[in-house]
């Protein structure tokens, strides 16, 4: 059901912990959210990993 969004957002199984407490935090599943968003997400993620950060639900938002 989620294939299309996961592809777009290039959103993997398994999912990392930091999108799931992102989830979780913001009380939503995967279906409300855009594609986008979820990509927002991820690169958030990303960058703070590659700068060697650990990502932070606080500093996201």
């Amino acid at each position: 059901m989620y294939c299309q969004h996961f592809e777009f957002s290039n959103l993997r199984h398994p999912f990392s912990i930091f999108v799931l407490n992102e989830l979780e935090y913001y009380r939503v599943s995967f279906g409300p959210i855009h594609p986008q968003g979820l990509a927002r997400i991820l690169h958030y993620e990303f960058l703070c990993r590659s700068l060697r950060f650990d990502p932070s639900l606080l500093s996201f938002g």
